[in-house]
């Protein structure tokens, strides 16, 4: 969305990387574009809350059938179906823009604005609506 900071991150040594282009850092950016993002702020404060970030009234890790919370390293069918849904939202949303960013040829971008918009509909509830 900003070729002048796409220029910087791409020349920054990994210090200047790290503290510059920050995840939040990006984020906040992009929002002052006034351009689109995969995952709001309330969905992704959501998924924070199921996976990592204890809060009072969840916990995170407790996708058994106990819905009791582990804190070790442990296969969770339902844990593995919500991340495999989450990362197809940004999925979708990386195969749109890259076609535009990568400047394929037009063809190519609907192909790939078409598997976009497959891949969101075909996830669960909630996905976002940038294609």
């Amino acid at each position: 969305m900003d070729d002048a900071k796409v220029a910087e991150w791409k020349t920054a040594d990994e210090s200047t990387r790290k503290r510059t282009f920050s995840a939040v850092k990006v984020r906040l950016h992009i929002e002052k574009l006034d351009a689109p993002l995969p995952i709001n702020e309330e969905r992704y404060g959501r998924l924070s809350t199921f996976s990592i970030h204890a809060i009072p009234d969840s916990m995170p890790q407790a996708h058994n059938p106990r819905g009791q919370a582990v804190t070790f390293p442990a296969f969770q069918t339902a844990g593995f179906l919500l991340a495999l849904n989450e990362i197809a939202i940004p999925m979708g949303f990386i195969a749109l823009y890259a076609s535009i960013l990568l400047d394929m040829k037009d063809e190519t971008r609907t192909v790939f604005r078409d598997i976009s918009r497959l891949l969101i509909q075909s996830i669960g509830r909630g996905a976002g609506r940038f294609v």
